[in-house]
């Protein structure tokens, strides 16, 4: 009985306007979002390629003490599925003596209408246009029935209300899957004609399969929603109005409003002000470091001062003078090191600050994060971006693989050099970088971040659990809840 009703939903849908409206849709803007996405991909490709390649032709021949190696990250392949955050992922490190990264971000100001408006890509199309199409394709699965008098005749002829249920959930997603796939299947086929573009590296298809999987699922907990709606009312119309407030909900307020409440919840300082404290540090240590200074100048000084003092030896001056400027060498010897300490205090303060906000800044993205998982379509939009590679996970593997970079910097290059300073008048000196002994700075290779590697599976997996299973959880609670409604719907 089951799939007699299975089947007359299907053929019902199918000659129904909605559907070919769906399906002309979905096989035009689906694989359009992929080509846009792919040539996207592409142009940020090449221009990574020629950045590192201008960088290491650039940087041949020129390395000293104060070389400063730039490392590209390269775009994510599976971008072309869900942009995420790939606008304001960190795409250039740049290293220093001293330790301090410089770190770019590669979103793109020359579209300002791209940036004003976003852009559309796989996930967009989905958590947009397509959760949109499933609400029309349910809402009126039941009340519209009812109100035709058709669900009246079915139950009249004893047929359980269970099977009727299942079969509209069934048979409408089916047919609902059957566009989606068509048009997912021309998209990979525009993929698969791109010379960049590989699927059979860096698990690529066992990527992409999870992707489209939990696509899917989202798909069936829209579906399971619509029908529930239907199963609370009795008037298409109002269906029709319920589902689309709780897509604009889900949709627009729940993204919007969850970082709002975080802030509430959670207030942190403004960069401005994380600014002004890192200045704070650097003054009081350097002003702690000019004290010491000037006590250890004083000492140095104290015996010409005493000599030039003392009633009872007169010297001459050139005995004054000479004492002077070993007391000068002297200090000049000994405030280099006091400077290099100061300067790694400096740089380690700075680094407290930042930590601070960031941690900060990390727990009010958690809180965020986790109040915006009330709506499927905020699920969905994490569980891409992570296997994309272009979501938090991403950002946090880069910031942790430049402080690798940094490191293995320090050890090819800067380790290899001596910095001394040389007093050229009393007011100071200047510093003077050789190379150690047996070095030759020609023969050094120029760092490259090389065999920079994607978000793995397994890492995207670690974090976007929580995603799928919430996603499965909502599907569960609508199809339980659309079924347990309707054995007891009236259909007068």
């Amino acid at each position: 009985m089951i799939w007699i009703l299975i089947r007359k939903e299907i053929q019902e849908t199918i000659v129904d306007s909605r559907f070919w409206i769906a399906s002309v849709l979905c096989v035009l803007l689906v694989p359009l979002g992929l080509y846009v996405s792919l040539k996207n991909y592409e142009q940020r490709l090449e221009s990574y390629q020629t950045s590192n390649q201008q960088y290491v032709r650039h940087s041949r021949g020129r390395i000293d003490a104060n070389f400063k190696a730039k490392g590209y990250r390269p775009p994510s392949p599976l971008s072309v599925f869900s942009g995420g955050l790939k606008d304001l992922l960190n795409y250039k490190i740049t290293t220093t003596r001293t330790g301090n990264l410089e770190i770019e971000s590669e979103l793109d100001s020359t579209n300002l209408q791209a940036v004003l408006f976003g852009k559309i890509d796989f996930a967009y199309i989905v958590t947009t246009v397509l959760s949109i199409l499933a609400f029309i394709f349910t809402f009126s699965s039941v009340t519209g029935e009812r109100e035709m008098g058709t669900l009246r005749l079915i139950l009249a002829n004893a047929t359980p209300r269970s099977s009727i249920i299942l079969a509209k959930i069934i048979g409408s997603y089916l047919v609902f899957l059957a566009p989606f796939a068509l048009s997912v299947l021309i998209g990979l086929l525009v993929l698969s004609t791109s010379r960049v573009f590989s699927f059979g590296s860096g698990g690529i298809p066992q990527m992409v399969a999870i992707m489209l999987f939990i696509t899917s699922l989202f798909m069936f907990c829209i579906f399971c929603l619509g029908v529930l709606v239907s199963t609370l009312t009795h008037r298409s119309l109002v269906s029709m109005i319920v589902v689309l407030l709780i897509w604009v909900i889900w949709a627009l307020i729940v993204p919007k409003i969850s970082p709002m409440i975080a802030q509430i919840v959670y207030p942190i300082q403004s960069p401005q002000v994380v600014e002004a404290q890192k200045q704070m540090a650097r003054e009081n240590l350097q002003n702690e470091l000019t004290a010491k200074k000037s006590d250890l100048f004083k000492s140095k000084l104290a015996g010409v001062q005493k000599m030039m003092t003392d009633g009872g030896a007169q010297p001459n001056g050139n005995q004054w003078q000479k004492s002077a400027i070993e007391a000068k060498q002297a200090f000049d010897q000994e405030k280099v090191p006091l400077e290099r300490e100061y300067e790694k205090r400096i740089d380690e303060a700075v680094r407290l600050v930042e930590n601070a906000y960031v941690n900060k800044q990390r727990i009010q993205t958690i809180i965020a994060v986790n109040l915006s998982r009330l709506s499927p379509i905020c699920c969905l939009t994490y569980a891409l971006s992570e296997l994309a590679g272009t979501g938090t996970l991403e950002m946090q593997s880069f910031m942790r693989k430049a402080q690798q970079f940094q490191e293995q910097v320090q050890d090819a290059v800067y380790d290899n050099f001596e910095i001394m300073e040389i007093p050229t008048g009393p007011r100071g000196g200047m510093n003077v970088a050789y190379a150690k002994d047996g070095i030759d700075p020609n023969s050094i290779q120029v760092p490259q971040l090389s065999g920079y590697q994607h978000t793995t599976l397994s890492e995207a997996l670690q974090t976007s659990w929580v995603d799928i299973v919430l996603l499965a959880l909502f599907s569960i609670l609508f199809f339980v809840g659309a079924y347990v409604k309707f054995l007891k719907y009236d259909v007068r």
